[in-house]
């Protein structure tokens, strides 16, 4: 019997189009001092994610920057993901994850293993879940 590739059994993989179940996200400015503290954090966890090949293969991230031209555009695709809601950058850093159409916001430590730990979890401490409607 010949397999053939249909859109339902093949991966989208092209850049920015995640197939993961999470995403873990950052909304940062650079003229903000805990945006410039947070930075080599959350380049550590993302190092450290990619590390954790379980994980990393549901789990994927978001970054966009105050100041990029493309910013709204990136925001809207990320709502997409969200249930009838969307993301609510009310300050800087903003750190969040999505899980099944749920936004968590973080307020933990930001330190790298923190956020892994957090990236871990599923609505659990270290965020505060708000879910949209």
């Amino acid at each position: 019997m010949k397999h053939t590739r249909t859109a339902r059994n093949t991966k989208n993989t092209r850049k920015g189009h995640s197939t993961k179940h999470i995403i873990i996200g950052l909304v940062y400015a650079n003229w903000c001092g805990h945006c410039r503290s947070l930075k080599p954090e959350w380049d550590m966890f993302k190092k450290n994610l990619k590390m954790d090949k379980k994980l990393a293969s549901k789990c994927g991230t978001f970054e966009v920057e105050d100041a990029d031209t493309m910013k709204d555009n990136k925001i809207k695709k990320i709502n997409k993901k969200v249930n009838g809601g969307e993301l609510q950058v009310n300050g800087f850093p903003t750190l969040f994850k999505i899980v099944g159409g749920n936004i968590e916001y973080y307020n933990g430590e930001r330190s790298a293993n923190s956020l892994l730990e957090w990236a871990k979890t599923h609505n659990q401490s270290g965020g505060k879940t708000r879910k949209n409607r």
